[in-house]
């Protein structure tokens, strides 16, 4: 698709308790074109209260594959980019003691953005929320809309809460 082959891919994701589920094809399709193409592909998930323990070793590892090609005899024409995003206080949203109100302190982003093309949706970007719940996906085709989007992700990547994948948080 058109979205894969330019030069710059954001996604701002936001993770969510549950049994893991490995999702092949969007594994693949990230790893493929960092591989194959001169695109710098950027993940920032949320990390809060209800993040699935085994998310960040499931990151690493994705980071991981996206390098493979680095130590092998193949040519890598892009770059994999994971940072988690954790807003203070989001361990003091449970229980009876808790300082902020449950489901908050997080980063509650879902969207993919390019250069000229935006998805904002109301889904978590996991395969359990595509197969077993509806939600609302708003595709739109425009430089003045994506440009947009990426200043919010590019503010947000930069920031003191985003850390890259494996080194806390």
């Amino acid at each position: 698709s058109t979205a894969w082959a330019l030069r710059h891919q954001r996604l701002g994701l936001w993770s969510t308790a549950g049994p893991p589920v490995y999702w092949p094809s969007l594994v693949d399709a990230v790893v493929q074109v960092v591989n194959a193409r001169a695109v710098r592909a950027r993940i920032l998930v949320s990390q809060w209260a209800w993040t699935d323990p085994t998310m960040v070793p499931y990151l690493e590892r994705l980071v991981e594959t996206g390098k493979i090609c680095e130590i092998s005899s193949n040519q890598c024409e892009g770059t994999l980019e994971v940072k988690t995003f954790v807003v203070p206080g989001w361990n003091s949203t449970l229980g009876r003691g808790r300082k902020f109100p449950g489901h908050s302190r997080v980063n509650h982003n879902k969207y993919i953005v390019t250069e000229n093309t935006a998805n904002v949706c109301t889904s978590n970007m996991a395969w359990s929320y595509f197969r077993t719940t509806v939600g609302a996906s708003l595709n739109v085709q425009s430089i003045t809309v994506a440009k947009s989007l990426m200043d919010v992700f590019d503010r947000d990547w930069e920031s003191r809460y985003a850390s890259p994948v494996g080194a806390g948080g």
